[in-house]
């Protein structure tokens, strides 16, 4: 295992990236990056979407939006905030469907919110986290560790869909989230089955802090630690090429600290 502990997610990316420039073929196993805030430094965010932009590929918040959409959770404007959450994504959905036909194309989002169900009615995995995690809370020694997002109980937060997810290259990188209340925070743990350190595994880190941040707004905590697991984990040379990747290291930690330096994500320094 190759464990890479950080205060901000930004510099535990670099890390990370750096680790895996240095293996054989730029691939490895078990790959864990923990970060103890939803800190960001904004220098390096800048270089890397820059960097991304020359290579025609996604931006950090278009990967990130696919697991949590930011703009549509807006908790100082909404008067209930996760109604409007929800709402933006059914008409979100809608208006896909009128333009793109009845064509199924799931974000992680879509599975959290809208999960189809074993009936006829989708589950709205999220919200039943929430009321969870508020009814745990209302009791004298809440559990710390009955808030899942993915595998046993058709109750618990699923990416994985049984029966669908069958091809390997559509099957979701994303397998489980695993949220515990502990020391009157919310900490969270993601299993990603495949992650790709250049074009998705920062957005990642984005879409996760966003997803503790949301959780602990709604139930009134903090946000604790959150660790990702990258059980393949792979730089992408065949994408940017081993020495451009290099490269974008080092501009990276020539950026740390500059362009705004420290923020909680999405916020202004």
């Amino acid at each position: 295992m190759k464990a890479i502990e950080e205060t901000t997610f930004s510099v535990g990316w670099l890390r990370a990236v750096e680790h895996l420039l240095g293996v054989p073929k730029g691939k490895d196993v078990n790959v864990v990056v923990g970060f103890s805030t939803i800190t960001e430094d904004s220098g390096i965010r800048a270089v890397l979407d820059s960097f991304l932009d020359t290579k025609n590929v996604s931006s950090i918040e278009t990967v990130a939006s696919t697991l949590f959409p930011e703009c549509w959770y807006v908790p100082e404007r909404a008067a209930e905030p996760r109604a409007h959450l929800y709402w933006c994504r059914e008409r979100a959905a809608r208006v896909h469907h009128r333009i793109s036909g009845p064509h199924e194309v799931e974000t992680y989002f879509d599975r959290l919110v809208a999960y189809p169900g074993t009936k006829s009615d989708p589950v709205n995995q999220l919200e039943e986290q929430v009321l969870r995690l508020q009814r745990g809370l209302r009791h004298a020694g809440p559990k710390s560790s009955a808030y899942e997002i993915g595998v046993s109980e058709p109750g618990d937060l699923r990416i994985q869909r049984p029966g669908k997810d069958r091809r390997m290259m559509s099957f979701p990188c994303l397998s489980h989230i695993s949220l515990t209340l502990h020391t009157n925070a919310i900490h969270l743990t993601a299993l990603y089955r495949n992650q790709g350190f250049f074009r998705k595994a920062y957005g990642n880190y984005v879409g996760l802090a966003r997803l503790a941040r949301f959780f602990a707004r709604e139930v009134g905590v903090g946000v604790g630690e959150i660790v990702c697991v990258a059980s393949h984990a792979n730089v992408e040379r065949n994408v940017a090429g081993q020495r451009a990747l290099e490269l974008l290291v080092a501009d990276c930690w020539a950026a740390a600290g500059s362009t705004g330096g420290l923020r909680e994500v999405d916020r202004a320094a």
